[in-house]
């Protein structure tokens, strides 16, 4: 315990956490927006609640993201 206390309270640790942090709200942004649009309320809701440093969110864009036709 002590040693991740220290990591958390040195640059290093502080630098971590600030870019998972963005990692995360990148992606979870970018699936709630096409969820959104694409009406999927249940993705939707799901990508809202769960934090996961950005796989669902990478999931659902990739395989159950709605595709349009141009």
């Amino acid at each position: 315990m002590n040693q991740l206390t220290e990591f958390l309270t040195s640059t290093e640790g502080v630098l971590t956490l600030l870019f998972i942090s963005l990692w995360t709200l990148v992606w979870k942004g970018v699936a709630l927006y096409h969820a959104g649009k694409n009406r999927q309320k249940v993705w939707f809701v799901v990508l809202l609640l769960l934090n996961d440093l950005g796989i669902l969110s990478m999931v659902y864009l990739r395989w159950f993201q709605r595709q349009r036709a141009w």
